[in-house]
């Protein structure tokens, strides 16, 4: 008796599926299997665009919430942190279906704005949202592009940004936040730009702080939450977070009650240091108000970073004498009182031994020694702050992509 597989039209002795048709007919067994043990979603279903359904990607830009009670749980966390500041922006970034947008809603927002620049879902937000719709601006742009838009309004005396960023208030940095960010991040680029905002103190820092709620990858939650175990080019900005956010992790939910799903083999070769296909992590992140180290000392300790800790060998009592000359008995017997320092530090010590705090308090020696002034390193300070004009994509993505060259011809609000 033949047998014919799904998509041959011929017997399968004559021909076989490809890899890809394999592929997709495990995703749609796995859907199958999803709803089942879901079945509460199984009404939702019909409201999911199929382009975001029916494929598990490689890899995505963005990805949407389909689980009603994810966003329920997730919005009492939210109205806690936004109840007694008035005086600022909401901003829903990717929305998709607009579950969480009917809680915030439900829970009083009435400033609400909707960043999502894939029209397919304009229909069906407007569906979930009813008479509500009209309370909501929808924006057809995403706001986590700000430091391309930047980078575009320095390239050309544009307005991109101030346009995207019309209806937020100017505030003192000590102030309340000026703006609350709500919704999912594919990856960190976002929250560097932000950091470099407040090292730079460039583009959007006259706009105060900023709070934001997201759901985001276990991947990226091993950066912000300084695991050990991450690659050495991610210490550096590990080490910024600390100093300028403050983040704190609410609560963990299914990874897929989020579409779309990726492809586990790529998760794996991507991020082998914290593979973890199964949860999304629900963040709370803060701008600090106060750092560990003084507003005019935060470019030269990006220097310092990004010339010292981003290699994986260096030593550190070697690698700083080059920069300051005769530092290096201040580095072994600190002349200040630090928060934490390391014990026992030697000319083999490394930098990659050093806590986030014990980095700070090597670096308020290096400054403070009486050579710092005439130093090569100084003169590094002076030429970085000649090439900081803009802060380019190159600061948090490592090259200005095709995406970027765009939007500097063609983005128009």
């Amino acid at each position: 008796m033949s047998q014919f597989c799904q998509f041959c039209t011929q017997t399968s002795k004559k021909k076989q599926c490809s890899p890809r048709e394999k592929s997709s007919v495990k995703h749609i067994n796995d859907l199958k299997k999803f709803f089942k043990a879901h079945p509460y979603l199984e009404s939702y279903r019909q409201y999911i665009p199929p382009k975001i359904l029916n494929f598990r990607q490689k890899k995505h830009d963005r990805f949407y919430l389909i689980c009603p009670n994810v966003a329920k749980a997730a919005s009492k966390h939210i109205l806690q942190g936004i109840k007694d500041n008035n005086n600022q922006v909401i901003a829903e970034v990717n929305p998709g279906i607009g579950y969480l947008t009917k809680e915030l809603l439900d829970g009083g927002v009435d400033n609400l704005k909707l960043y999502e620049p894939n029209d397919i879902f304009y229909p069906v937000i407007k569906l979930i949202l009813e008479d509500r719709y009209s309370k909501v601006e929808i924006v057809e742009n995403d706001i986590l592009d700000l430091g391309k838009l930047a980078y575009c309004d320095s390239q050309d005396e544009g307005n991109r940004v101030e346009s995207l960023l019309k209806d937020v208030p100017n505030k003192k940095w000590t102030d309340d936040p000026s703006m609350s960010i709500i919704g999912t991040m594919v990856n960190l680029n976002f929250i560097k730009y932000l950091t470099a905002t407040m090292i730079f103190q460039k583009t959007i820092w006259n706009k105060g702080r900023m709070d934001l709620y997201i759901f985001t990858t276990p991947a990226n939650w091993a950066v912000l939450a300084q695991t050990t175990n991450i690659p050495i080019y991610h210490r550096s900005w590990m080490i910024l977070f600390n100093i300028c956010l403050k983040i704190d992790l609410l609560e963990v939910f299914d990874r897929k009650l989020f579409m779309p799903w990726v492809k586990e083999k790529i998760v794996r070769n991507i991020y082998p240091y914290c593979y973890d296909s199964n949860n999304m992590y629900f963040i709370k992140i803060e701008m600090k108000t106060k750092f560990p180290i003084d507003m005019e000392d935060t470019l030269p300790f990006y220097v310092f970073l990004k010339s010292c800790v981003r290699f994986t060998d260096r030593q550190v009592i070697p690698t700083l004498e080059k920069l300051v000359p005769n530092c290096g008995k201040n580095i072994i017997a600190p002349k200040q009182k630090h928060q934490e320092y390391f014990d026992d530090i030697n000319i083999f010590t490394e930098f990659k031994e050093l806590t986030p705090m014990q980095t700070v308090g090597i670096f308020k020696e290096l400054i403070s020694h009486p050579n710092y002034q005439s130093s090569p390193f100084a003169g590094m300070i002076e030429s970085e702050l000649m090439t900081s004009e803009s802060i380019s994509p190159n600061f948090v993505d490592g090259e200005i992509d095709i995406v970027t060259q765009q939007l500097i011809k063609k983005f128009k609000f």
